[in-house]
């Protein structure tokens, strides 16, 4: 369970493990929880969704009721706030995932570990095990383990990545005349040194090496005061990591100082591409001797130390490689998961059709509810409309539809979960011929309050009566959008 737009490693990181779980014969459902943190309408991550539309991960919609040997929620910021009720998923075992810290070095707080374990068992009816993603968020959650408002699993539970798809061939440097180095990393001034001082040991616009970025330079104006010149930057999205990693001798990732580093996947995906990486030494409890480690300032005599030592530089490279099979591989994911629940089991059947009594409140708010006005559908009409809107829902983190027809409601309605209201015909109407037009746009109204619809969209704009339904509003207001 976590919030399934979270753009960047995230979503990445989850989208390597339902493949590691999926591959190794475990059924695997992804269900959407709003993070607080993320206030913006994005859809689902494309790794996750393409996913889920070749049928390794099943989406388990709102209201959907589901049995887990194991519920991983991904991220605290799913619970940060409680949903209000019993989400319909039976969990053996919860295991919340903390892939940031609770609070950064400025002293930013992001969550309330206790309160955020509170809301998980308000949603699951039992307690979670809490499982840091590395030593440093670990130790950031320990002093809430020893007064016993979380529990913590034994071992951290690091992100994991596919080394056969990102391993790339180095005959020899990029540039015979001098270093190429390089990051990439998700766009804000956090991701960068604090300091033009310490901004330009790390990442020189001297031409003394070439300095190449994939995800764009937020922030990095505000500190020198202008753009570097000399950079090579290439927008967010304008090339793969694997092809921008192979362009690089030396993978450079040096941060805000008030930035705490939970992980560093870019670092990951670096070791498993064979880059040297150098990092921050606030990361060698993490990575050990797979990367190299330099405070900014001493940078550039390690990228110079590996670059004119061609054995040094393949020992580096060899070392991080052996630490992403060893430590960051999809096996390791797949052992942890046997180590909590033992080997894959039967494989159960297709899930029950949702229902809009089973979504608990903060969820129902959270989840857009679209009224389908079908007035004048025949029933083969409906019935084809409830399978394409059961169609579009899977296709999306959920939205709760209700459809409204002037006929009953198609069997399709009830195997698909999909609620329907049905509103007298013209034909059966005893009210004037002049009058139903009023009393229809009247008990529309009256559903989409009942409903708390969030839009109104019409089914047939070609119907006569589709102009009765244009002219409801949801009960937000005139301002809203159909």
């Amino acid at each position: 369970m976590c919030d399934l737009r979270f753009p960047g490693g995230t979503s990445t990181s989850v989208a390597h493990e339902v493949m590691a779980a999926a591959g190794a014969g475990y059924q695997v459902g992804l269900a959407h929880l709003d993070a607080a943190s993320l206030r913006t309408d994005r859809p689902i991550h494309p790794h996750l969704r393409a996913l889920i539309d070749e049928g390794t991960a099943t989406l388990v919609l709102p209201g959907q009721a589901a049995r887990a040997r194991l519920v991983e929620v991904r991220h605290p910021m799913v619970f940060a706030e409680p949903v209000g009720g019993r989400l319909p998923i039976t969990a053996q075992q919860v295991v919340v995932v903390a892939g940031q810290v609770p609070v950064d070095g400025d002293g930013t707080r992001h969550y309330d570990p206790s309160v955020v374990d509170a809301h998980v068992v308000g949603a699951f009816g039992r307690r979670g095990v809490w499982a840091p993603i590395s030593p440093v968020v670990r130790q950031t959650l320990d002093a809430s383990a020893s007064v016993g408002a979380i529990r913590l699993l034994a071992d951290d539970w690091v992100e994991v990545i596919d080394p056969t798809v990102w391993v790339v061939e180095r005959p020899g440097p990029v540039d015979p005349d001098r270093p190429v180095i390089g990051r990439h990393s998700r766009p804000s001034a956090l991701k960068w040194p604090s300091t033009p001082a310490d901004l330009l040991a790390a990442y020189p616009d001297d031409g003394s090496v070439r300095v190449r970025v994939l995800g764009g330079t937020a922030g990095v104006a505000e500190v020198l005061g202008h753009e570097p010149s000399r950079w090579e930057v290439t927008p967010f999205g304008g090339q793969s990591a694997r092809a921008f990693l192979a362009g690089i001798d030396v993978f450079v990732y040096q941060h805000h100082p008030d930035l705490v580093e939970a992980f560093g996947r870019t670092v990951l995906e670096a070791m498993a591409a064979g880059v040297p990486a150098i990092v921050p030494p606030t990361l060698r409890p993490l990575f050990g001797d797979a990367v190299c480690y330099a405070e900014p300032g001493e940078v550039q005599a390690c990228v110079w130390a590996l670059w004119r030592d061609r054995s040094a530089y393949e020992a580096q490279r060899r070392r991080g490689l052996a630490a992403v099979h060893e430590r960051f591989s999809l096996a390791a994911h797949v052992a942890r998961i046997e180590g909590l629940i033992g080997a894959p089991g039967p494989r159960s059947g297709p899930l029950s059709p949702p229902s809009l009594d089973a979504v608990p409140p903060r969820q129902r708010a959270e989840v857009p509810t679209v009224m389908f006005a079908a007035l004048g559908a025949t029933r083969a009409e409906l019935a084809e409309l409830v399978v394409t809107i059961a169609r579009q829902r899977a296709r999306t983190g959920g939205f709760l539809p209700v459809v409204v027809g002037t006929e009953p409601a198609p069997p399709e309605a009830g195997d698909l979960g999909v609620a329907f209201e049905t509103i007298t015909h013209r034909r059966n109407s005893v009210l004037p011929a002049e009058r139903w037009p009023e009393y229809a746009q009247g008990r529309l109204s009256q559903l989409a309050r009942r409903h708390r619809v969030s839009s109104i969209t019409v089914a047939n704009l070609a119907d006569p009566d589709a102009a009765i339904a244009l002219r409801v509003r949801p009960p937000g207001g005139a301002a809203d959008e159909r």
